[in-house]
């Protein structure tokens, strides 16, 4: 068993009994941002049920920084820029320490340089990203690369 079917498996038994999931909502909350961010991922992509989650995840513990940053990953891969970048800095001020939000801050800032924003209605963000150390900003161009290949490909971007 896949950890991917072993997360599909938790979140079907969470939502098949509404009593495990109210007294284990930071449980069910963990587990729907665990699998939106892996079925964000370039290769795992999912990208409508990714948002489906982190959605739910957000509802169900508003106030957790991960669970922002997991919204983050889902909404960038699914090409909205402007959200994703919200996201991720409402996890950077609910949380400042956790890690990574710099470099997927700049993911996004890449991708709406390079690509534009499908957000017609919004403006571009203003970079939120301070410095980068050499090895972030090459992350974050990897990270760029990865979903603006893929978005560009569902033509949810144009190049």
């Amino acid at each position: 068993m896949t950890f991917r079917s072993t997360l599909k498996r938790a979140i079907s038994g969470y939502e098949s009994d509404p009593e495990l999931a109210q007294a284990d909502a930071k449980g069910y909350s963990a587990t729907c941002a665990n699998l939106a961010q892996l079925l964000s991922m370039p290769r795992n992509r999912e990208p409508e049920t990714a948002l489906a989650l982190a959605a739910k995840a957000v509802d169900l513990e508003p106030g957790n920084a991960k669970i922002h940053f997991s919204h983050g990953v889902a909404l960038m891969s699914a090409g909205r820029l402007v959200a994703a970048a919200q996201a991720f800095e409402t996890a950077k001020e609910l949380d400042s320490s956790l890690g990574s939000i710099a470099t997927h801050q700049r993911c996004c800032d890449l991708l709406q340089g390079a690509l534009g924003s499908a957000e017609d209605d919004y403006p571009l963000m203003p970079s939120a990203t301070g410095p980068l150390s050499d090895g972030e900003e090459q992350m974050a161009l990897g990270m760029a690369r990865s979903y603006g290949s893929a978005l560009v490909a569902e033509e949810r971007l144009s190049p």
